[in-house]
């Protein structure tokens, strides 16, 4: 659909599922008001900050793949969350994860495609796992 521009979901509150894959949204400012949203599918669009997205702490799915992100700091509060993909950006460390202690047994991450670090693979990848996490890399 090559959308863009997502702010006018800001004032959406109810909101709790959005599927806007393979667009060309670079901003999701306009996602903080949608505080009930428990499944954001963002995959394929040209997103790079996510920071946004610690104000959504009711998400259980987020597909943020194929985008330019770097960071993930803003997944640390994130609480119910139960499947990330993050395959194809540019994350090198996957430390917010670990901080996460909300991640645990059963839930999968998927990093596939992503020039992660030695630390996260020798060191942080086997804390997830030793917690029950299934992490794809």
């Amino acid at each position: 659909n090559n959308i863009s521009d997502i702010s006018a979901l800001a004032s959406v509150k109810k909101l709790q599922y959005l599927y806007l894959s393979d667009n060309n949204i670079n901003d999701i400012g306009g996602l903080v008001g949608t505080v009930n949203l428990q499944y954001l599918f963002l995959a394929e669009n040209q997103i790079s900050n996510i920071n946004d997205i610690a104000e959504l702490i009711r998400l259980e799915i987020i597909n943020l793949s194929s985008n330019q992100i770097t960071d993930i700091s803003a997944l640390v509060g994130i609480k119910n969350l139960h499947y990330l993909y993050l395959s194809d950006n540019n994350i090198s460390d996957i430390y917010p994860l670990v901080q996460n202690q909300d991640i645990n047994s059963g839930d999968t991450i998927n990093l596939k495609g992503n020039p992660l670090s030695e630390t996260s693979i020798n060191t942080y990848i086997p804390q997830l796992e030793e917690r029950g996490v299934i992490v794809d890399y």
